[in-house]
């Protein structure tokens, strides 16, 4: 089977950079986009099994993204540094798979996306930050 091919969408390139390491050391095929516009490209050329989209993104935010992606039946995990719960309910309702606070360990991101891509359900409550 072909790793799944994951969407990440972070405007901070340190970021982006530790994000797209992990998911590639664990066996996921990435492709980064730096904001809204390009991610929205990208997932008009490319099969996607997922996307992992921070909210506070240049040209569209992140809400607007995930929204056009869920849209295109892809799942999506929304990445915040914000604690506003405001967020979290928006991405509940918006019908994201997850939610999670930067800063996040390792496994928890990615026992959360495993989860998600095996078609737990479990994954979709929007899961609250794990402890650094």
């Amino acid at each position: 089977m072909a790793d799944p091919d994951i969407l990440v969408v972070e405007d901070d390139a340190d970021i982006m950079w530790s994000l797209t390491q992990r998911l590639s050391a664990a066996g996921y095929h990435t492709i980064p986009a730096p904001d809204g516009d390009s991610a929205l490209a990208v997932s008009q050329q490319n099969h996607l099994d997922a996307a992992i989209v921070d909210i506070n993104l240049p040209m569209k935010n992140g809400f607007e993204v995930a929204e056009q992606l869920l849209a295109q039946g892809i799942k999506t995990i929304l990445i915040t540094a914000s604690r506003d719960q405001a967020y979290r309910q928006k991405a509940k309702r918006l019908g994201c798979h997850g939610f999670v606070e930067k800063p996040f360990t390792r496994p928890y991101l990615l026992s959360l996306l495993a989860d998600l891509l095996e078609g737990d359900d479990a994954a979709k409550d929007v899961a609250p930050k794990e402890a650094s």
